[in-house]
């Protein structure tokens, strides 16, 4: 049985070389999953503009005629309104009074 004196620090071990552990739990690759989907929708872009502009790429004529029935409204009533008398002018604006001091 050895005893140690609980002031000296123990014994310098180097630590282990054990690589750290793989995290399989995220799925991995994330960088190559977004790349896939950038390429994939790169792809797609292209196929469809070179859809539209091989596909028939003569003007289409077309002819469009929209005729509208006239709406009738009816007369609208102007209300009897009451005379409204004018007011009087207003007043000129008076100067403030200046304050008198008090005695």
């Amino acid at each position: 049985m050895t005893h140690t004196d609980p002031n000296v620090p123990p014994p310098h071990s180097p630590p282990p070389n054990n690589p750290p552990p793989q995290n399989s739990s995220n799925g991995g690759g994330g960088g190559n999953a977004w790349l896939a989907l950038l390429v994939g929708g790169l792809i797609v872009a292209v196929i469809v503009i070179g859809y539209i502009l091989w596909s028939n790429n003569q003007p289409r004529e077309t002819e469009i005629t929209v005729e509208l029935p006239e709406i009738q409204l009816p007369e609208v009533p102007t209300p009897d309104l009451p005379s409204v008398p004018n007011p009087d002018p207003a007043p000129a604006p008076q100067p403030v009074p200046e304050a008198t001091p008090q005695q």
